[in-house]
């Protein structure tokens, strides 16, 4: 059976990048503006606080911390609550010019000032994605060592992925979105875990048949479902199905199966040369113009157009 995590994972490109380890003495402090990556950044030694733009608290992260944003929002990293803050392009520079691989930071300040150690990234994935694992996401994701996830683990693969970051070696660039891709699973999974976590994607794949429906569903994308098919297969009323279901996930059941078809759709698109009639057949589409009508709805364009776009721009 597919892992439906790590499908839709792999159904939007994740791609990550680290973009350094290095130590910082106070004061320090650095706003990131945001943008279309996910951004996340680790604490291996000391502290530091996390700032969000119209909200009058901070977060304090401890050593062994680890804080994701999701969406890309904007936010600042500081020494201090109250800490100055310089621009990421500004800070990345001073990071680049005490050392290219991303080791010990200038000091700036006096001696023997706390010091800080942080390993920082992003992950890069397909944002048009029809899935409803990152929309399900809040604003950022803060775990903690031991209560999470395991600090250790995660540090050490975050330093192997700073070191291929910067490598000119042959499949460097493999092992980082492998890396990220186990890096992210790990996350989510804290993520699932924390205690006040109730409803979304990501908590429906810890009940039993929904988990279940999903895999059914992943696992033969092409099947001709009903909703009596998939409750009757899980092994529960169809109504109770139906609403669960649309409460955890957000959409009917036949609503999610045919994002995940196109979703699907696309990726075969833009890795396979097979006629968009065999594409349609593939993720259960018997008629191209019912294919295409469904793509388009979802996509905003044609299978066709998608597909020579897609080429022109790569």
């Amino acid at each position: 059976m597919i892992d439906v995590l790590t499908e839709v994972l792999r159904a939007v490109q994740l791609r990550g990048t680290v973009y350094f380890q290095a130590d910082f003495h106070a004061p320090w402090g650095v706003d990131i503006k945001g943008g279309t990556m996910a951004n996340f950044h680790m604490v291996v030694r000391g502290t530091c606080w996390v700032r969000m733009p119209g909200e009058e608290s901070t977060h304090l992260m401890e050593e062994g911390d680890l804080i994701l944003f999701p969406h890309g929002d904007r936010h600042s990293m500081v020494h201090h609550p109250q800490g100055a803050v310089i621009p990421a392009e500004a800070f990345l520079a001073q990071v680049s010019q005490a050392s290219p691989r991303g080791g010990e930071a200038a000091e700036r300040s006096v001696e023997n000032a706390p010091v800080s150690t942080l390993i920082c990234g992003h992950f890069e994935y397909d944002r048009s994605n029809l899935t409803p694992l990152f929309h399900s996401l809040p604003t950022f994701i803060h775990l903690k060592p031991g209560k999470d996830f395991d600090a250790e683990w995660i540090a050490t693969a975050l330093k192997l992925a700073a070191v291929e970051s910067t490598s000119a070696r042959q499949g460097s660039t493999a092992i980082v979105d492998r890396l990220a891709e186990v890096l992210l699973i790990q996350v989510l999974r804290g993520y699932v875990e924390q205690q006040h976590h109730r409803s979304g994607f990501l908590k429906a794949l810890t009940v039993p048949f929904l988990s279940q429906s999903l895999s059914l569903i992943h696992n033969h994308p092409a099947r001709q479902w009903t909703m009596d098919d998939l409750a009757r297969e899980v092994g529960v009323s169809r109504s109770v199905f139906a609403a669960r279901f649309k409460e955890g996930i957000g959409h009917s059941p036949i609503q999610y199966l045919t994002a995940w078809r196109i979703q699907k759709a696309k990726g075969l698109l833009l890795s396979d040369n097979d006629s968009i009639g065999k594409i349609a057949e593939h993720v259960g589409y018997h008629s191209e113009w019912a294919f295409a009508k469904a793509f388009k709805r979802l996509v905003g364009v044609g299978p066709g157009t998608f597909r020579r776009a897609s080429r022109e721009s790569a």
